[in-house]
């Protein structure tokens, strides 16, 4: 879990993906939340990076794994834009430059 402040009040954001249809959320009375990730990075730039520092900790001590469906090489960024717009990824897409 990734803390972020909302008006002086501590709260939690979940970061999750789903393979099923939104309406699965409603049907079992969940609440989905987001951020405008931008704005957040912006003003708090300082907890940003710890968060980023605490994924990496956890990707590398292998507690999480994110499901990469696609890579594309940098050459076939316009393909890899195009799969996106397609709505044909179903995990992560990655777009490797070297």
């Amino acid at each position: 879990m990734i803390p972020y402040i909302k008006q002086g009040i501590e709260d939690w954001q979940v970061a999750f993906e789903t393979a099923g249809p939104l309406n699965l959320a409603l049907l079992k009375s969940c609440q989905i939340v987001g951020v405008f990730w931008g704005a957040w990075t912006a003003m708090f730039p300082k907890e940003n990076q710890k968060n980023f520092e605490e994924l990496f900790e956890l990707l590398e001590a292998g507690k999480i794994n994110p499901r990469i469906k696609d890579k594309f090489k940098l050459e076939d960024s316009a393909k890899a834009i195009a799969h996106l717009a397609e709505r044909k990824a179903t995990g992560k897409v990655i777009v490797e430059i070297a």
